[in-house]
């Protein structure tokens, strides 16, 4: 029976298509990487580059990807028309034609080979928002320094409390969502995308508001291969503790 429903379960998240939407910020050596290391997502899986403000050649690099590789597959790039990160994410799920919209950091500290899991989780129905984390496995203090996985596990539980469900990592930005409940999130919030610089704590509220599954994706987290983090550590820790808070005054509502 069990298997069965598994068969189930597969057959129709082929069914689905999903849109990958990647921002992009000084991360011209893995955009390449981006697409080599792609999985295959179900019956139709698109490609949505938004670069932000870069100052190495990231959007040339996003361009000349896209031509060698526009014969394999569905590229989309664009450049962010608002700051940061957060207004990346947004203008791509905005462009995004997939049934499941998924965010992969350029970084590739999480591999693109994650995203199967991400994509099955809601494409199966296991859940409606597949959070990840990387917290799950044991991380190599050279990969996250011992000061970082503490204040990552602090607000985690912070926000775990805030959310009433347990959340592992607060800070993993490889998260997926049906694109319909996406829409009902935007449709039905009026603050929506208005607080969030990040991106993805909108998902987080927006599911707690409406009554929306959320569950945790373990990844492996790698090091960097590229670049430097666009992440400045005390300032994204208030920004952090900044939408626990807002969080915790959204839920209420």
């Amino acid at each position: 029976m069990l298997d069965m429903l598994e068969v189930t379960k597969k057959a129709a998240s082929n069914q689905k298509t999903a849109s990958v939407i990647i921002p992009a910020r000084n991360e011209a050596g893995t955009i390449e990487d981006c697409i080599t290391q792609m999985p295959k997502l179900g019956k139709h899986t698109e490609i949505i580059f938004i670069e932000s403000n870069s100052s190495d050649n990231t959007w040339e690099e996003i361009k000349r990807v896209k031509s060698l590789y526009q014969e394999q597959w569905d590229i989309k790039i664009c450049q962010n028309n608002g700051k940061g990160k957060g207004d990346a994410v947004r203008q791509g799920f905005n462009m995004a034609t997939g049934d499941v919209l998924i965010i992969l950091d350029s970084d590739l500290t999480v591999q693109p080979k994650e995203l199967t899991k991400f994509f099955e989780a809601i494409a199966s129905g296991d859940c409606q928002l597949a959070n990840g984390s990387r917290l799950t496995h044991s991380v190599s203090l050279k990969t996250m320094p011992l000061l970082n996985q503490l204040a990552n596990r602090f607000f985690a539980k912070l926000l775990s409390i805030v959310l009433g469900v347990e959340i592992k990592d607060s800070l993993c930005g490889t998260k997926a969502i049906s694109k319909e409940n996406y829409l009902q999130i935007v449709a039905n919030w009026q603050n929506f995308g208005k607080y969030d610089p990040f991106g993805d704590f909108d998902l987080l509220i927006g599911c707690k508001k409406f009554g929306l599954t959320i569950q945790d994706v373990p990844v492996e987290y790698l090091p960097r291969t590229y670049g430097k983090s666009n992440l400045k550590h005390i300032q994204g820790g208030f920004q952090l503790l900044k939408m626990i808070l807002y969080t915790a005054s959204e839920v209420r509502r």
